[in-house]
Parts: C-alpha cells; sequence; structure tokens
C-alpha cells in the first residue's frame, strides 16, 4: 500500500516515491530507499513538504498522520533494493577508518623504535617493520582511501618517523594504483619505509637543526641514501629491491638529484614512486624553520615538476589518489562558507565532502557539520554547494591536524549504517 506523509515524518527504511511540495504539485519521483539521516535532512532542507511512501517496499509509519488518508494505488512488483555504488564506498570508507587509524599509530610507533635502535647501535629486529608493512598494504586494499586520508595528521616534534610512514603509505597507494603484483607493492612500500634510515647516522646537530642547512651541511645530508643503503644491506629479511629505493629516491628525472644524478629511465620505476611520495609530503609537512604548504600548492609544485623532476605518469598518478583538493584542504564555497576537506571520491575529484567550519558571514561555528558537495538539487544536474577556491588554515587560526582527528567520529554517525 502507499501513503501519503509529511516529510517530518519520514524515517529510516522507508521508500520513497513520488515528491510534493506545498501546493501539492508532484515534483519528482525519488524512487529511493531512506538509509540515512542525512537523506531525511536533505529532503527537509530542499523544500519538499509531502512524500508518497511504499510500504510494500519499505516500512511503514503505525498511522497515517491526522488529515492524511491512505491513497489506496496499484500495487506495483516488489524489487529488492540494494544499497547504491556510492552507498557502499561511503560504508566501506567508514567501517576501514577505524582500523586504518590503529595501523597508522602503530606503524609510526614502529619506526620511530626500529630509527633509534640505528641511532643509538642497537641489534635491528626488521620482523616489526615487515608486519607493519603488511597491516598498511592490507588496509589499503580492503579500501584505498581510509589510510592515504590520515597522511596530513602530523607531529612536528616527530617529523622523521611520521614521514616515513607516510611517503611508504603513498607508495603502497601509488604500487597499486600502477597494478603491480602485491610482493612488488610489499617491497616499495618497506623501501620507502626505509630510504631515510641513513639520516640516524647523520651528526645529531643535523637532525636537530631548526634553520636551513649551510652549504657543508647540505653536502653532509645528501649522503644519507648511501648510508641507507650500508644500513639496509646487512638486514637480510630485507629484500634487495629496497636498497634502490634508499639509493635513488632523491634522484630526479632531469638528473639534477643525488647521489648519481641518474636521469630518465635511469632510475628504478619503485624509486620513482617513492620520489614523488616523499617530496609531496615533505612540502605539506610543517617544519620548526617553515610552515606547512597546503595541499594544493604540494600538488601544484609536484605539477611544475612533470618530466623535470618526475615522470609524467606518476604525477597523474599522485593526483588521482590525492586529489585535486585533498583530504586536510582548506576551502571556501561558493556561498562564502569554509571548512576542511575530510573525504575524497576518487570519482569525484572537485566535489569531496567538507566540514564546514565558518559560514558564510565569516562567523565560526560551535558545531561544524559536514556536507557532500557531489550532492545535486533534485532533478537537475545543479550542485547544492561548490568548491570555489583553497585558502591558508592558518589565516583563519584553524588547525586542521584537529579537526581531522576528531572529525572522522562524527561522519561516521552521519553516514548511511
Amino acid at each position: 500500500m502507499k501513503k501519503k506523509i509529511a516529510v517530518a515524518d519520514l524515517s529510516l527504511g522507508m521508500f520513497v516515491g513520488d515528491v510534493f511540495n506545498s501546493a501539492n504539485e508532484l515534483l519528482i519521483s525519488a524512487n529511493t530507499m531512506i538509509v540515512s539521516e542525512r537523506q531525511i535532512d536533505k529532503f527537509q532542507k530542499t523544500g519538499f513538504t509531502h512524500v508518497i511512501i511504499d510500504t510494500e517496499r519499505g516500512i511503514d509509519v503505525k498511522k497515517a498522520p491526522m488529515g492524511l488518508e491512505p491513497l489506496e494505488l496499484p500495487v506495483q512488483k516488489v524489487i529488492a533494493i540494494e544499497p547504491s555504488d556510492e552507498t557502499k564506498r561511503e560504508r566501506d570508507y567508514f567501517q576501514e577508518l577505524n582500523k586504518a587509524k590503529v595501523v597508522h599509530r602503530q606503524a609510526i610507533l614502529i619506526v620511530k623504535h626500529f630509527y633509534r635502535d640505528i641511532r643509538f647501535a642497537k641489534v635491528l629486529d626488521p620482523r616489526p617493520l615487515l608486519v607493519a608493512v603488511d597491516e598498511m598494504m592490507s588496509s589499503i586494499f580492503r579500501n584505498a582511501d581510509a589510510l592515504p586520508s590520515l597522511i596530513r595528521i602530523k607531529d612536528v616534534t616527530e617529523y622523521v618517523f611520521n614521514h616515513s610512514v607516510n611517503v611508504s603509505i603513498l607508495s603502497i597507494a601509488l604500487g597499486k594504483a600502477l597494478g603491480y603484483k602485491k610482493e612488488s607493492i610489499f617491497e616499495v612500500g618497506l623501501g620507502a619505509l626505509l630510504q631515510d634510515c641513513g639520516m640516524m647516522r647523520m651528526p645529531e646537530s643535523l637532525m636537530n637543526k631548526k634553520g636551513i642547512y649551510s652549504k657543508a651541511e647540505r653536502k653532509l645530508v645528501e649522503k644519507h641514501p648511501i648510508r641507507s643503503v650500508e644500513i639496509i644491506k646487512n638486514i637480510r629479511e630485507v629484500p634487495t629491491n629496497c636498497l634502490v629505493i634508499a639509493e635513488q629516491h632523491h634522484e630526479r628525472w632531469n638528473g639534477r638529484g643525488y647521489p648519481h644524478h641518474l636521469k630518465g629511465n635511469e632510475i628504478h620505476a619503485y624509486s620513482l614512486i617513492a620520489s614523488i611520495a616523499d617530496v609531496y609530503d615533505a612540502i605539506t609537512s610543517a617544519r620548526e624553520y617553515r610552515p606547512a604548504r597546503t595541499p594544493q600548492s604540494g600538488l601544484a609544485t609536484i605539477f611544475k615538476g612533470s618530466n623535470i623532476d618526475f615522470s609524467r605518469e606518476y604525477v597523474q598518478l599522485l593526483t588521482k589518489i590525492i586529489g585535486v583538493y585533498p583530504v586536510g584542504s582548506f576551502v571556501k564555497l561558493n556561498d562564502n562558507s569554509m571548512g576542511i576537506v575530510t573525504q575524497v571520491d576518487k570519482g569525484k575529484l572537485l566535489h569531496p565532502r567538507v566540514l564546514i567550519l565558518f559560514n558564510s558571514r565569516g562567523d565560526k561555528l560551535d558545531k561544524p557539520y559536514e556536507i557532500d558537495t557531489s550532492e545535486k538539487l533534485w532533478g537537475t544536474n545543479t550542485y547544492l554547494k561548490s568548491i570555489s577556491g583553497s585558502l591558508n588554515p592558518e589565516a583563519f587560526n584553524t588547525e586542521v591536524n584537529k579537526y581531522l582527528e576528531e572529525s572522522h567520529g562524527l561522519f561516521q554517525q552521519l553516514s548511511p549504517a
């Protein structure tokens, strides 16, 4: 049976057919199952007043609302309604996100202990590193977006450890995007995780320096790839290809890198992956002597280096993985509201999810809320909201990391169950 009810009486599990406005004019035929509170909120915000629900395809209300009689309409054939591909992607993302947070934290802790063992010349046990890479790979294979979305959560006081893990995450994601076999992806991830271990053999004064390196100091620092190779080659459990990544991750497509000034295809494919991941994470990370660049600025720098510093193929892949507006971007919308990008769908790079922090008047909100900029007005191709540009969050006294760390629990509640 079909009933006409007020939008205010919608609830999860109902199947909505026709939608009416206050003049009782039929606007659209939605033909959709209500699976999230966001859908109900969207109905309410777009001016709809009444809907037809199909109680044979969805749940019923206890009784028809006052003044609205049940409509005896021809019963259609019952069709099983499966969640949409978009709903499945959202569900997979949020289900993996909590696991990814644990994987990310544990990997940083493992790298921290391993690198300190190098620093103090202790016996090296690589087994925890192997487990960390395997866990990161498993997370990315379960959902390609969740773990990479966490690379914006960084601790400036532990840059080397955070950086190593983030470069490994991006390298694994790039390897997967290239269609590598799991064995090769593992080697890429482990090599990226270890590529900077030679820094632990540098003088402590260089490790903790807060300013720019002098020419002599820079020359010394540029020896760390060779130091990394010296450390890794004595660890039997580490595949040989990891040595190549450690040695070549600072080589550049045009031959102006170091330590061997290799160029183009002289550079191993694994190293091409690790080098672009290394630069992106480095320039979007804050250091004690300089602020972080915005994700857009980081990608712009990478783009400028296409076929100069980096292979164009890997530049294009990185953009697909990170997104035009990567997670952590501080953006302005077409209604002048502002917020932080929290999730990017690979099929909708220009239309991510955004946590709104400032309203259209520029007032900071006590209760931020999430929007999906890919949502359109019912029955049209017009987006409800769109991004007009990116901004520097520091100009608005906004700590991106804080909101990213706190936000996902909120989104999990807002997303379809």
